[in-house]
C-alpha cells in the first residue's frame, strides 16, 4: 500500500512539473518558479480575455524574504497595469509596444495581476516576461559573518604581540 502511495505522489508531482514547464497561454496559469528563474508567455485573442490574467509562481520551498526582479513586455495589448504581490509595475512604451519592471523584496508566493481591457485581443495580442527571485540574507547570518572576522583579527593581533 505505501509503494502505490509513493507511485500515485510521484505520479502527480511529474505532472506538475510538466504542466510547469508548458506555455500556457493566457488565462491563470501556474509556473515553476524552483530554479529562481521562471519565463511565461501568452498570445492570441485568449490574452486578457477576462480582463485580468494571473500568474501563480511555485517551488520556493524555504521560507523568508526575498529580492525579485520581474520584467515583462507587451505588444498589441491593452495592459492598464501590472502588480507582482499587490506592488504595483512602472511601464513604459510606444504605439503598441509596453514594457513593464519592479525590482523589490517579498515573500513568496509570487503573484502576478496583469490587468487590462476584456475584448481587446487580437491574434497579434501578445505579452511574455520573466520573474527571477534569490534569497535574502538573515541578520544572523552577518552576525556570524561579523563574529568569524572578529576572531581572525583577534588571533592575529595575538599572534603580533607573542
Amino acid at each position: 500500500m505505501k509503494l502505490k502511495s509513493i507511485i500515485a505522489a510521484s505520479v502527480f508531482a511529474t505532472s506538475l512539473l510538466a504542466l510547469g514547464t508548458l506555455n500556457s497561454y493566457a488565462l491563470p496559469q501556474t509556473i515553476d518558479l524552483s530554479s529562481g528563474v521562471a519565463s511565461f508567455t501568452a498570445s492570441g485573442t485568449s490574452v486578457l480575455i477576462t480582463g485580468q490574467d494571473i500568474l501563480t509562481f511555485y517551488g520556493i520551498t524555504s521560507p523568508g524574504t526575498y529580492n525579485f526582479d520581474f520584467s515583462m513586455s507587451s505588444q498589441n495589448t491593452i495592459i492598464d497595469n501590472v502588480f507582482v504581490n499587490t506592488q504595483a509595475a512602472t511601464n513604459t512604451g510606444f504605439g503598441t509596444f509596453r514594457f513593464f519592471g519592479l525590482n523589490s523584496v517579498d515573500s513568496s508566493p509570487f503573484i502576478v495581476e496583469i490587468n487590462g481591457s476584456a475584448g481587446t485581443a487580437t491574434p497579434l495580442s501578445a505579452y511574455s516576461g520573466q520573474l527571477s527571485v534569490s534569497a535574502v540574507p538573515e541578520a544572523g547570518t552577518y552576525l556570524l559573518l561579523l563574529a568569524g572576522l572578529g576572531m581572525v583579527c583577534l588571533a592575529a593581533r595575538y599572534r603580533k604581540i607573542a
